[in-house]
């Protein structure tokens, strides 16, 4: 796997910092330096220091609209399922109902007694 030139970018950045610190005088040196520590101590604060309640109400809010979408979801593909469940199964007995009505209609009672009659001696 070949690295990619964006993996070396922060070293790349911090090496020519580094270099071009060394040629600045002493006083403009020692200001970068407090500046530097200043801004890490501000970030290890941050890091450490509990969500406030707009962030704690930002990921409150996307945890509970995932659980929504995940439900609608859910609750569309039941539905659906439902649906097409119950339209096969009218259609089924719709059929089964023409098929006895045209049947009983078009034959005389004694062919159903008929053994050789094919299919329906079941």
């Amino acid at each position: 796997m070949t690295p990619h030139p964006e993996d070396n970018l922060p070293r790349s950045i911090r090496t020519a910092l580094d270099h071009e610190v060394t040629r600045l005088p002493a006083h403009h040196a020692s200001k970068l330096a407090a500046a530097r520590q200043l801004a890490l101590v501000r970030l290890t604060e941050q890091q450490e220091a509990p969500a406030g309640w707009r962030e704690q109400l930002a990921l409150w809010g996307v945890h509970h609209t995932q659980a929504l979408r995940r439900g609608t979801v859910a609750l569309t593909l039941a539905a659906v399922t439902s649906i097409g469940l119950w339209a096969g199964l009218s259609m089924s007995v719709e059929e089964e109902s023409a098929d006895v009505a045209l049947l009983s209609h078009e034959l005389p009672l004694e062919a159903f007694l008929d053994p050789g009659l094919g299919g329906l001696d079941r």
